[in-house]
This record gives C-alpha cells, structure tokens and sequence, in this order.
C-alpha cells in the first residue's frame, strides 16, 4: 500500500508479514529511501515503485533505521545507491551479522546476510544530504538512528517510538538491545515531537 504523506514529496510504502513501512523521499533533488523493509516482499516494492513510475535504479540513497531483517532487508537490491547505517550498527553487524539482522535469535536469515555481505553500508556520519538530522537512539537494537527532516516536521523514528505519546516503544529484548539506554532515547524523540505540530512515521503500524 502507498500512502502519500506529502504530496509528491514523502510517501509511506507498507507491507509484508511483519507491517514495515518505508518511506519514499524525493527531497532535495534526490530520491531517497528509509528503510526497505522485508525481503520476501521485494516484488512488492518493486511493483509499488512501479506504481510511482521509478526503479530502484533511480534511488540515490538508502538510509536504515536499524539492520533488523524487516528493515534492511531490500537494501541489497540497490546496488547503485549509497546504503547508510550507523556506524554501532554496521560494527554490530560486522561482529555478529546473525545477531544484528535478526531480531529473535530463532529467526535465520542466511539468505540476508550472504545479500548484505556484498554491498556497502556507510556510516551515517558521511551522509550529506541538507535538511535531514540523523539522531541516535540506542534501545531497540545497540546503533538504532531516527531521522528528522525538520522543515516538513516530519520524524522517521524506525522502531523506537510508535505513538506521538510516547506510550507505545520498541522492543528492548532484541539480541542486540541495550534496554538502559532506551529511556534516553524515547526523550529525545519526545522533545521534538513535544515542540509543536510534528508527523511521527513509525518502522510499524502499531
């Protein structure tokens, strides 16, 4: 399903067997994707693009929330775009690449990680790209980021905050979770969302 969020600017792309979303940007003369969600739903995205008249040849940059399967899933398939993760998330994934795409530890996802193993993730430090602000968010998986494009209010929270409320978070029992640090996060979050008239866009309908 795609879902405008700004016309013509910021689209919500959801499906697959867990729900994630990822959003389709074109901001900034660039076509931009946060996060790519399953990979068993590639055919889906690739149809939803079709949709939108683009290929994934077209997608400048791909930026990941976290490396969870259900959001990095699709990264593979831009073999021509920058791919971006924290720098905690790309070691996480280098030490241990099971632990750091897998979100339950009886979940295998051999399939992702031999495809993840082939490109090139940067560290989020060398995105340049005005207007997006990167905000590390530690909890849900140790290099969790969120992303605030603070012109169009809009904040990319990947699974660290659900609700503008913040009542409903992400998950801190992850293999990769560092659940004293959550708290921390989730106020960071809120702070903006706090500030005045913000859109929240979740990794998840929640």
């Amino acid at each position: 399903m795609i879902k405008e969020i700004i016309p013509k600017q910021v689209y919500k792309i959801s499906f697959g067997n867990l729900n994630s979303n990822c959003y389709l940007l074109d901001y900034d003369d660039r076509k931009i994707l946060i996060d790519s969600c399953d990979y068993k739903s590639r055919q889906k995205l690739i149809d939803s693009f079709r949709q939108l008249k683009i290929e994934s040849k077209d997608i400048n940059a791909v930026l990941l929330t976290h490396l969870h399967f259900d959001h990095s899933g699709n990264a593979p398939l831009f073999k021509e775009s920058k791919i971006y993760a924290s720098k905690a998330e790309i070691d996480s994934f280098n030490e241990n690449p099971a632990k750091a795409v897998s979100a339950d530890a009886l979940l295998r996802q051999e399939y992702l990680i031999k495809e993840l193993k082939t490109i090139t993730m940067h560290p989020l430090s060398e995105l340049d790209i005005p207007g997006i602000e990167v905000i590390d968010v530690p909890g849900h998986t140790i290099g969790s980021v969120a992303f605030y494009l603070e012109k169009e209010r809009i904040l990319f929270t990947g699974d660290t905050l659900f609700k503008e409320d913040g009542t409903v978070r992400g998950r801190t029992y992850m293999q990769t979770s560092v659940p004293e640090k959550m708290e921390k996060s989730v106020k960071k979050l809120m702070k903006i969302l706090e500030s005045g008239s913000c859109r929240l866009c979740a990794g998840h309908e929640i």
